[in-house]
């Protein structure tokens, strides 16, 4: 009998052993529980301070790839070189001033606005009054080479007559996109 009393009490040891061990258990995965429920209200609260999709947002999106599309045609013009001079010397044949174009450089890369573009400069000399290299200039702003830009002018006068003959330096940037880029 005395066997029995020490199984028995043995059993109840085990009995406690194993209740304390799950009890435990469970108690460690409730704080866990508490734990990412409360870190999950917080990405709620974090998630509701998000604003909501615009409804119109598919529309404005296809409006920005349509002007994105008519900008890089903006740089899809000329790239003969020698159209490009040839255009800006009748335009100073037509504004009544002599140019004369001093140097060009060959199409080369510039990477600008994380775009590579082809860029062709030209230096031109022009002669005339006043009036005459303000209207050639009014002529190259609407020439039809939309992506040209005047980097540099100097403008010398001769005398301080209004009439008096003037030379203007003048750099010209003509860009377009590499070809990599379009």
């Amino acid at each position: 009998m005395k066997i029995w009393k020490w199984l028995a009490a043995l059993l109840i040891l085990i009995m406690l052993a194993a209740y304390t061990y799950w009890g435990l258990g469970y108690l460690t995965q409730n704080r866990l529980t508490t734990a990412k429920l409360s870190e999950l209200s917080g990405l709620r609260a974090v998630l509701s301070m998000i604003p909501d999709i615009p409804s119109d947002l598919n529309e404005r999106l296809a409006a920005a790839r349509a002007e994105l599309t008519a900008a890089e045609s903006v740089f899809t013009g000329e790239t003969d070189g020698t159209v490009i001079i040839d255009t800006i010397l009748r335009l100073a044949e037509e504004a009544g001033v002599k140019g004369v174009p001093l140097f060009s450089h060959p199409w080369a890369d510039e990477f600008m606005s994380n775009t590579d573009f082809s860029v062709f400069h030209l230096s031109v000399e022009v002669t005339g009054n006043f009036q005459q290299i303000r209207n050639y200039l009014e002529l190259l702003k609407n020439s039809g080479l939309n992506t040209m830009a005047v980097k540099y002018l100097k403008v010398v006068r001769a005398s301080a007559d209004p009439d008096a003959v003037m030379t203007a330096d003048l750099d010209i940037a003509v860009y377009a996109l590499a070809p990599a880029a379009q």
